[in-house]
């Protein structure tokens, strides 16, 4: 599962064409049936505007990190409070230590026979919690230059 962030102001979606399309990689007859799509109508509609999507525990945990309050798997932040969460980043990307709570963990705790099983806690490096925070900034920079707020769901 994952969560989108979308800004709240009036977009629309937007058709492109299909990316295996001009190869006919789509078409019912290709010998390669990872891409082959006899529904294929030859375009795809997206959102016309810049969106993020993460995970479900990557967005909440991002959105905790940028001092979002008990976010849930759906929620809005008004125009007005974005350069508020802009400061969240910057805060985040300068501290190390503020990141460290959303480090990756796993460990074993037994094995085959032990009655115990091996125990993964998910999480992020710090490599990958920097990379989301940027491509949030931009996601932000975005709804910043149209003035307005965004919502995910």
């Amino acid at each position: 599962m994952s969560i989108t962030f979308y800004p709240d102001n009036d977009w629309s979606m937007v058709e492109r064409s299909c990316d295996y399309c001009p190869e006919a990689k789509c078409s019912p007859g290709n010998p390669d049936p990872e891409h082959a799509d006899p529904w294929c109508t030859g375009s795809i509609r997206e959102p016309g505007v810049p969106t993020c999507n993460f995970a479900n525990g990557n967005a909440t945990a991002l959105l905790r990190l940028i001092g979002v309050k008990s976010p849930g798997p759906c929620g809005e932040i008004t125009g007005a409070l974005v350069p508020e969460i802009q400061r969240g980043v910057i805060a985040a990307r300068n501290s190390r230590k503020r990141r460290l709570p959303h480090d990756a963990d796993a460990y074993d705790v037994g094995g085959p026979g032990t009655g115990h099983c091996r125990v993964i806690s998910f999480g992020n490096t710090d490599d990958q919690t920097m990379r989301r925070l940027d491509y949030f900034q931009e996601f932000l920079d975005y709804c910043k230059a149209q003035g307005c707020g965004f919502y995910w769901g």
